[in-house]
């Protein structure tokens, strides 16, 4: 920690090694200088108001932070306690301060704050992403909901995990309970199933005959389907 010795005028009476080390100067550079002449002339302004109201009485003892620039160009951050000396008869003596250095403290908060507004941007956008994929999957949901085309979704296996309200009701299945779960050769025993020629597509190349389209990004595939189904007749 440095310690200095001021006169009522604020010239250096004695450093310790610290407060030399802190400001960048020797020892006998420092003594018989004034304050002022190392402070920034905002921190001089702060330091006058201080000191006529110490002298006066009207303080104790002033407790503050600054920026100092060193001589070879380093920027500190300290911490600065300084009191005045009284007499015992009741006129001040002088000036005694001590100096911290914050500055890796304070250098570590900086980037503690960035590291905070990071992850705070990040949960926004993470937060972000859910509700425009929230958004998105409400409206796909609508829209298989409430499109007119009949709309059925499987797996790679043929056992169907979605199915609208449009298909149910064109090809007569009931209830979505009763279709979900269900292979396609279950779901659509009663009809004979043809592609785009017209050209009769048999249960074991169906879905994966080449008229339907499989996704091989995920695990689970959808298959788009450009089939037309119409009832076995041979069934009725």
């Amino acid at each position: 920690m440095g310690l200095v010795c001021l006169s009522l005028d604020l010239s250096l009476l004695q450093v310790n090694e610290r407060y030399c080390q802190l400001l960048g100067y020797t020892e006998r550079e420092l003594l018989g200088r004034r304050l002022h002449d190392l402070l920034p002339v905002d921190a001089q302004i702060i330091f006058n108001m201080n000191v006529r109201q110490m002298l006066t009485g009207n303080m104790q003892n002033v407790v503050y932070e600054m920026g100092y620039a060193r001589p070879d160009g380093h920027m500190l951050w300290l911490k600065v306690t300084r009191s005045l000396v009284w007499h015992p008869q009741g006129f001040p003596l002088y000036f005694f301060s001590w100096i911290e250095d914050l500055t890796l403290q304070q250098r570590c908060e900086q980037e503690r704050d960035v590291l905070l507004a990071c992850e705070q941007a990040a949960r926004t956008a993470a937060q972000q992403a859910v509700e425009q994929t929230q958004s998105l999957s409400t409206m796909l949901q609508a829209i298989f909901k409430n499109v007119a085309d009949g709309i059925v979704v499987y797996d790679r296996d043929g056992v169907v995990l979605h199915i609208n309200a449009a298909a149910r009701t064109l090809l007569e299945l009931g209830q979505e309970a009763d279709c979900l779960g269900k292979t396609y050769a279950d779901l659509f025993e009663g009809y004979k199933r043809y592609d785009e020629a017209m050209e009769l597509i048999p249960w074991k190349s169906f879905p994966s005959h080449p008229c339907c389209r499989r996704s091989r990004s995920r695990s689970l595939a959808f298959l788009i389907c450009a089939c037309i189904f119409l009832p076995d007749m041979n069934a009725i």
